[in-house]
């Protein structure tokens, strides 16, 4: 089954994983390559907007009481592999340390 798809005017929602653990990747309309070209060309209302959204997203998936993560990669050494501006909210059980120690 595909991953549920919701369109909003600025943004674009995709959901995928279920009770156990959730990943929800939600992404502006407008195209910037990542979080750093976002943070220098977009207005401070649209990034208002953008992260008042995610908010709500969380608490519409369920994870904003027990917690949840957000993940916007920049460039390659931190593993973007689509070039747009784009954040993963990760919830749904206990997500563990940030980085695995080398």
């Amino acid at each position: 089954m595909a991953a549920p798809i919701i369109k909003t005017p600025e943004a674009v929602l995709k959901i995928a994983g279920g009770i156990a653990f959730i990943i929800a990747t939600f992404r502006t309309k407008k195209e910037y390559l990542s979080f750093d070209d976002y943070s220098t060309r977009a207005s401070p209302e649209e990034m208002a907007a953008f992260f008042g959204t995610v908010g709500e997203i969380s608490h519409d998936l369920g994870v904003e009481e027990q917690g949840y993560r957000l993940i916007a990669n920049h460039r390659s050494f931190a593993g973007q592999e689509v070039e747009h501006f784009h954040v993963h909210i990760l919830g749904g059980r206990p997500l563990g340390p940030m980085l695995m120690p080398q």
